[in-house]
C-alpha cells in the first residue's frame, strides 16, 4: 500500500519487472510514404494534390520522406 511505512522507505519496488505488451497493431508512420499500401497512395495523392504517377516519380527522385517529397512537389509545380 502507498501509506505503508515499509513501502515508502524502500527506494524502488523489487520483484516487479515492466514488460511491454506485445501488439500486432503498429502506429502509422507519418514521416514516410509507403506506396505498397493503397490507403497511403490515396491519402498522399489527395494531400499533395497530385496524380499517383507524380507521387511515384517524386519518391523515385527524393525518397520516401514526407518533407522531401512535399518540397520536391512544390518546387516542381513552381517550375512547370
Amino acid at each position: 500500500m502507498r501509506n505503508d511505512p515499509q513501502e515508502r522507505d524502500r527506494p524502488g519496488r523489487t520483484g516487479r519487472v515492466h514488460v511491454p505488451m506485445a501488439s500486432s497493431v503498429h502506429a502509422p508512420d507519418y514521416w514516410h510514404i509507403d506506396l505498397g499500401k493503397p490507403w497511403q497512395v490515396r491519402f498522399w495523392t489527395r494531400e499533395f494534390g497530385v496524380t499517383e504517377e507524380d507521387l511515384r516519380a517524386a519518391l523515385r527522385e527524393v525518397g520516401d520522406h514526407v518533407g522531401r517529397v512535399r518540397t520536391h512537389l512544390m518546387n516542381h509545380r513552381k517550375s512547370s
